[in-house]
C-alpha cells in the first residue's frame, strides 16, 4: 500500500473522508457502498453545545405558610436560576439543591397565588396556587344583598383560608370556606339585618354594606338550618344526631351528598344513620 494514504490518527481529527466499496462476484459488479466519516475531534476541534431547556415546576411543598416559611419546589432544569416569585412578589432567598429541587423562603408581603420561576432558558409557574396565611381577610362584596334565615349567601374577597367564624349582624352562623376568595354563610334564623363580618385567630373584617334580613314569603316553609351533631365523626352505621331549626317536612338527609336514612325528632332534631359509602 502507498504509504501517502495512510493517516495517523492525530492526522485524521477532524477529516471528512468518503469511500467506495464495491461488491463484485465473478467480475460483475453487483452493488456499492457509500461509506462518509467524520471524525469530530480528540479535543482539538471546536465543539457546539446544547442548549438547556426551558425549566418545569412540577410540585412543590407545603401548599400553604405565612411569610419566612420554607418552600420545597420540585421539577426540571433549574441551573440557571435569576428570580423566584410568589404571586408576582419576588423573593431574594432561595437555594439550588440540584437542577431539579430549589428551597425558597416566602417572601414578606407575599400573596396567595402561583409560584413563578425565571431560568436564562425560560420561566415556568405552578399550577396550583400557594397559600399565604396569617393574612387579614377583606370581604369586597356579598351576593344577595337581602334575604330571610337560611339563605345562603356568596361572600366574596381574599384571605379567607384561616376564617374561623361568620356572623350577620354579630350573630354566628355556618358557613363553607370555598378557597381564598369565596365564602358561602347561612343567614342565622333570628339575625337582624346589619354588616357581615369575618373572624380569624389575628384578625376581624366587616363589610361595607348591610345585609338586610327580610320575612319569609307568606306560606313559605322556612328553610332548615343546622346548628349542631353528634358524633362529629363515625364509621358507616354510626347513629347521628343533628338539631337545627325549621327541620319538619324535611325530605332528605345527605352525607356528603349520599342519602341516609332519618328520622324527623320536631322541628329541631334529626335522627340519622351515616350511609354506607360515605365519605
Amino acid at each position: 500500500m502507498n504509504p501517502s494514504y495512510l493517516m495517523s490518527e492525530a492526522e485524521s481529527t477532524d477529516e471528512l473522508s468518503m469511500g467506495i466499496r464495491l461488491m463484485v462476484r465473478c467480475g460483475m459488479v453487483l452493488g456499492f457502498l457509500l461509506s462518509v466519516f467524520l471524525s469530530t475531534g480528540c479535543g482539538g476541534g471546536p465543539s457546539r453545545s446544547v442548549p438547556n431547556s426551558q425549566p418545569s415546576l412540577s410540585s412543590f411543598h407545603p401548599s400553604a405558610g405565612i411569610a419566612g416559611t420554607s418552600v420545597s419546589l420540585v421539577g426540571s432544569n433549574f441551573a440557571n436560576v435569576k428570580s423566584i416569585s410568589f404571586n408576582g412578589q419576588s423573593t431574594g432567598s432561595f437555594l439550588l439543591n440540584n437542577p431539579q429541587l430549589l428551597t425558597v423562603i416566602v417572601p414578606v408581603n407575599a400573596t396567595s397565588g402561583k409560584i413563578s420561576i425565571l431560568t436564562s432558558e425560560g420561566t415556568t409557574a405552578s399550577t396550583a396556587d400557594f397559600t399565604v396565611s396569617g393574612l387579614a381577610p377583606v370581604i369586597q362584596g356579598f351576593v344577595p344583598p337581602q334575604g330571610p334565615a337560611g339563605t345562603r349567601v356568596s361572600i366574596a374577597g381574599t384571605n379567607f383560608s384561616d376564617v374561623s367564624q361568620v356572623l350577620f349582624d354579630g350573630l354566628a352562623t355556618q358557613f363553607e370556606v370555598h378557597g381564598e376568595n369565596e365564602i358561602v354563610a347561612l343567614v342565622p334564623a333570628v339575625a337582624g339585618s346589619g354588616k357581615i363580618s369575618l373572624t380569624t385567630s389575628q384578625y376581624n373584617a366587616t363589610s361595607a354594606a348591610v345585609f338586610t334580613v327580610t320575612a319569609a314569603a307568606p306560606g313559605a316553609t322556612p328553610a332548615p338550618v343546622i346548628s349542631s351533631f353528634t358524633p362529629t365523626s363515625g364509621v358507616s352505621g354510626a347513629f347521628i344526631t343533628v338539631n337545627g331549626t325549621n327541620f319538619t317536612g324535611a325530605t332528605a338527609v345527605t352525607f356528603n351528598g349520599l342519602a341516609a336514612i332519618f328520622a324527623v325528632n320536631g322541628s329541631s332534631q334529626i335522627f340519622a344513620t351515616v350511609p354506607n359509602g360515605a365519605s
